[in-house]
């Protein structure tokens, strides 16, 4: 009954990620929820912002933050442009937001990128303003590694596809389950990868690395065989990787003494709490990381 359950909370997620969903549901949106949590000027002005917010994300009180890239074919549905590898600052005035939300973004990004967003959104809200993230959860892909568990790594449309394409050098379905964990986080270090670096990371060193050096270490040596240049021409793949314990001390790090661990539409921002615009992405393998900054 549990695994039905699930399956129907999934369909239903699923199908609200869609462009029709959306947009019908931005019609739906009420503003007046928004306005006596935040006041109606924070509204009109659309401080609430969604960074890396994707082409397809539509609601009429939130500001729309991404990096212009043909990758994603999103240059003309944004209303600022940025980069988070630039590391300019947020395009958001000191004390200014209400909330400050990102759902996988930061897995594309560096460890250096990554902090400087982190300490941008602490400087950008108001006190009391909301710092949401949202990443893959790499204990949960490490666990399923350990495990042999295949199903966490499989791609149902694979065999549908042609190889190499921009995405994949052979077909993931086929290669060692290691390799599929790797790409998760050091994507052009993985052998699967399209265009991987010089010299990827076998099976054997992957096992190597693992067997004789703790999790963090071990993730980070396999992180910096990755090509940032790489990444640049395929900003789609991932470079970084995250668990709690790292991401919780990285939010420390920018300003957010209160930072914990959330978890699926569990946000101390009511408004966050709508899977029609949050947190529908993937939740099985969702790392949900909140901060509150200060008064």
């Amino acid at each position: 009954m549990k695994s039905i359950k699930f399956l129907l909370r999934r369909v239903l997620i699923q199908s609200s990620d869609t462009p029709a969903a959306r947009n019908k549901a931005a019609a739906q949106v009420d503003l007046a929820a928004y306005e006596s949590l935040y006041g109606a000027e924070a509204v009109q002005k659309r401080q609430f912002y969604n960074v890396g917010a994707g082409p397809q994300f539509n609601h009429p009180a939130w500001t729309k933050i991404d990096h212009p890239s043909e990758w994603y074919d999103n240059a003309e549905k944004l209303d600022l442009a940025w980069d988070l590898l630039s590391l300019t600052p947020l395009p958001v005035a000191d004390g200014t937001a209400c909330i400050v939300y990102t759902s996988y973004a930061l897995e594309h990004v560096t460890d250096e990128a990554a902090q400087h967003f982190l300490n941008e959104a602490c400087r950008a809200l108001r006190p009391g303003g909301v710092l949401r993230v949202i990443v893959p959860d790499m204990d949960i892909y490490y666990r399923a590694w350990q495990a042999g568990d295949r199903t966490l790594f499989w791609r149902k449309d694979a065999h549908e596809k042609t190889y190499p394409n921009k995405t994949f050098r052979t077909n993931p379905n086929d290669a060692s389950i290691g390799q599929n964990f790797l790409y998760q986080f050091a994507s052009n270090a993985s052998e699967i990868h399209t265009d991987p670096v010089a010299n990827p990371i076998s099976d054997g060193e992957l096992n190597d690395l693992f067997g004789r050096l703790p999790f963090a270490a071990a993730m980070d040596a396999c992180r910096a065989r990755a090509s940032l240049e790489k990444q640049r021409q395929y900003p789609g793949n991932h470079i970084n990787w995250y668990n709690a314990e790292k991401l919780v001390g990285m939010f420390r790090r920018a300003g957010f003494a209160s930072a914990a661990r959330s978890g699926y539409v569990q946000s101390a921002a009511p408004i966050l709490r709508d899977p029609r615009f949050f947190d529908f992405r993937r939740p099985e393998i969702g790392l949900y990381v909140e901060g509150v900054k200060d008064g």
